[in-house]
């Protein structure tokens, strides 16, 4: 939980102090701007292993990316920050991969919910994460080339930023912490309560004992909804019916019967 909301954050020295003497990350890169620290910690985080997680922090992003062609509009307020890691799980079962986005969503969720008392923080499948039905966090999982085993999970989250100069799609479908709260926000705080809870729900999925399925229905943004789904050529429309325990989107396409589905592009119908 964020224990204090300031408007004037901690020097960097002391945010990189405290973020290793709470939590699991163990090397922190900070930089003022860069095109993207996804793409910055796939070339750099993996030449030693031994200081994994580490933590890439950029104030602004020129270059944030998303899903697919997507892109992350960020502008400085923003938190945007990609921590690299590797994982005894993937490397046992490479088809939990695509769970580490999930995770990462609901470290983002647990770690607003309580700035933001007053609206639901929900998780959209697959990399979401929504405050009533406006955008506040995307997340992209890569992997590096070697070694093996490894992601690279980049989370930007909307803080302090303000969303006017965005193209109109972002400013009238995303929205930031500060518009949804009256005290003072501090970057730095946020960033350590999301850190905290990631590290919660990464030790859950590696310890073999993260129970995914019950985590998302409590705060699943499609729960309910009738939804089109679309993956290269294939097209499906149905309702949600929650995540299964292997991470695929539970879809019920006709009454009764319900499409496991893995991957995909999910449009909410009116």
């Amino acid at each position: 939980m964020v224990s204090r909301l300031k408007r004037n954050g901690d020097e960097p020295a002391d945010i990189v102090t405290r973020l290793r003497e709470a939590t699991f990350i163990r090397s922190v890169k900070v930089f003022e701007t860069m095109e993207s620290t996804n793409t910055w910690s796939l070339a750099n985080s993996f030449s030693d292993v031994q200081l994994l997680p580490e933590l890439v922090w950029a104030k602004a992003q020129t270059g944030g990316r998303g899903r697919g062609s997507n892109r992350w509009h960020s502008t400085m307020g923003a938190l945007t920050f990609s921590i690299a890691l590797q994982s005894a799980r993937v490397g046992k079962s490479p088809e939990d991969l695509p769970k580490i986005a999930l995770l990462a969503g609901l470290a983002v969720q647990a770690a607003i919910q309580p700035i933001v008392s007053g609206d639901d923080v929900r998780v959209k499948w697959p990399n979401d994460v929504y405050v009533s039905d406006r955008k506040i966090a995307g997340i992209l999982v890569e992997t590096p080339s070697r070694p093996s085993a490894s992601a690279v999970v980049g989370i930007g989250l909307n803080v302090c930023n303000s969303l006017d100069d965005a193209p109109d799609e972002v400013e009238h479908r995303g929205v930031s912490l500060a518009q949804l709260v009256s005290e003072p926000l501090d970057l730095n705080d946020v960033l350590l309560a999301l850190i905290v809870e990631f590290e919660n729900q990464w030790n859950q999925f590696e310890g073999g004992v993260w129970n995914l399925a019950q985590q998302w229905s409590r705060v699943c943004y499609l729960n309910g909804k009738r939804v089109e789904l679309r993956s290269g050529d294939r097209r499906w429309q149905g309702v949600v019916r929650g995540i299964a325990e292997d991470g695929a989107l539970q879809l019920e396409t006709v009454p009764g019967h319900v499409e496991p589905i893995y991957a995909g592009q999910v449009t909410v119908m009116e």
